[in-house]
């Protein structure tokens, strides 16, 4: 029976795999997302928007709980040691997704009909044949990157996503050099052979390394057994599904039916723009780390001090590193996204900086989140969820008025709304978080402050936006530096994972 990984040595271990592997796939994202949208038509891209907001929504809704079960109990059966009970819940998980997957995208594919009214995706047989298998494939990434990052095997999550965004990019690379004109049917064409070349990879993994970690021990049943088990996955499904009524998947198909698909892509492009920075935070970059040492600290000692301390570095670390790109949008947001897109979407500056503010209440939502998963209270995820759904009302009337930038306003709301109501919850239950709001307050306080200077500080080149916006990130830095937002035990805890001496540059 081999030791459970969720150490401090551990998690630098799955650090240092994770880094090398995104500082990759960071770059090439970006690259791949940039050619995507000077190749592509605003109309074509706006449906491309579509077709993966709807694979997005797909996954979600036809895992019936399976996520939660990878990332909750697979960490508690790696923690206890249960190796051969370990095994066996990886395998029939991995089958069980995919059996789901396919029986869903053939409904979707006999079904598309009903589909595309409501979802006004109009694709033709061949691109409705093709986005079908997308939908089996895309779903079988997905949950291998679940997987992996619940045993902290972090390298093979990583490499799962370079394989597809290499492949992405060169072939994206590849029609841009030759000057031929790009079809959304071959877009969606190296998308689908890039997400089968990483799920192949990722089924060579998940075996070689099952083969590897065997055990012959038995293993009895955990929590009461599977049935148990499944049946607080399947309530945190219920809140997933009910969330993804106002969730950001819908609120772009929303778009384009309501506002156009001009909008649609200026939307979408924001959209992918902002998943990206919220992907690349701290608390987001490595969740795939601090999910399962979450999970496994609280399962072993089911301190609520544990649940606190995470919930304050977790956000912490995302506001630390939000804070500053939020201020450099605000000085030179526009010229940087008319650069980046070609001149194509320098309309979605304002809907741009609505959603770095949901990106922030998103990352309370995903520490909530973790704590209510830890304990097991889908309870409190449920009335949340049903909260947040006052902010669609928002949405649609916002849509109406305003575009993109009403929509944006109605997931902002139910963000807030969300946590809102998680954190009476927990309160409620007798469990409340300790927040540090004197923490918080520095980080709010000196963001607020340099965000106001842009009503007197004169910026009317791009260069001069570009400028302003680099200094007023270094003066944040600067005075984080004298304030000290983290505490002695947060610094020391990025001291003991971070990879070599880099801990030693955290001084704020």
């Amino acid at each position: 029976m081999s030791a459970h990984p969720y150490t401090a040595s551990g998690a630098r271990r799955s650090i240092v795999a994770f880094l090398t592997g995104k500082a990759a796939s960071a770059g090439l994202t970006f690259a791949a997302l940039v050619l995507l949208a000077r190749l592509l038509e605003p109309a074509e891209y706006g449906l491309y928007v579509a077709i993966f907001a709807f694979v997005e929504i797909f996954y979600l809704y036809t895992g019936f709980g399976l996520s939660t079960f990878a990332q909750k109990y697979i960490t508690e059966l790696r923690v206890q040691g249960r190796i051969a009970a370990l095994h066996r819940a990886l395998w029939w998980s991995c089958v069980a997704r995919q059996l789901l997957s396919v029986l869903f995208a053939l409904g979707v594919f006999l079904a598309f009909d009903h589909l595309a009214e409501a979802f006004d995706l109009k694709l033709d047989a061949d691109l409705l044949l093709l986005f079908s298998v997308l939908l089996v494939f895309e779903a079988a990434m997905r949950f291998f990157t679940e997987v992996f990052p619940a045993l902290l095997l972090q390298g093979h999550t990583q490499f799962v996503f370079l394989v597809r965004s290499a492949l992405r990019m060169v072939a994206y690379g590849a029609i841009a050099w030759d000057g031929d004109a790009a079809t959304l049917y071959g877009i969606v064409a190296i998308d689908l052979a890039a997400t089968v070349a990483a799920c192949l990879y990722g089924l060579v993994a998940l075996a070689f390394y099952s083969r590897g970690e065997r055990a012959a021990a038995a293993s009895g049943p955990l929590r009461g057994g599977r049935r148990a088990m499944l049946s607080v996955c399947f309530q945190f499904y219920i809140s997933q599904v009910i969330g993804q009524i106002y969730g950001n998947n819908v609120l772009r198909i929303l778009v384009s039916k309501f506002s156009g698909l001009i909008q649609a892509a200026y939307y979408g492009f924001a959209q992918a723009l902002s998943d990206m920075l919220r992907n690349y935070l701290p608390g987001y970059l490595l969740l795939g780390v601090i999910r399962p040492m979450f999970v496994a600290r609280y399962a072993a000692s089911g301190s609520r001090q544990v649940l606190d301390e995470m919930f304050n570095f977790v956000v912490k670390m995302n506001y630390f590193t939000l804070f500053p790109l939020l201020i450099f949008f605000v000085y030179a947001g526009e010229p940087f996204l008319d650069l980046i897109s070609h001149g194509k979407y320098g309309g979605a500056y304002p809907i741009m900086l609505v959603m770095i503010l949901v990106v922030s209440m998103q990352c309370v939502h995903t520490a909530f989140a973790m704590i209510n998963m830890s304990t097991g209270s889908p309870n409190i995820s449920l009335a949340a969820t049903l909260a947040a759904l006052s902010g669609l009302p928002v949405a649609l009337l916002g849509g109406h008025w305003y575009g993109g930038q009403g929509v944006v306003c109605g997931a902002l709301v139910s963000e807030v709304l969300w946590c809102a109501v998680c954190w009476y919850g927990l309160k409620r239950s007798g469990a409340p978080i300790a927040i540090d709001f004197r923490g918080f307050g520095k980080l709010l306080g000196t963001t607020l402050a340099l965000v106001a200077g842009v009503f007197v500080i004169p910026h009317a080149t791009p260069l001069a936006a570009y400028a302003t916006g680099f200094a007023a990130m270094a003066l944040y830095a600067l005075v984080l530096h004298w304030l000290r937002p983290f505490s002695d035990n947060e610094r020391d805890w990025v001291n003991r994972v971070a990879p070599g001496r880099l801990g030693r540059l955290f001084v704020w």
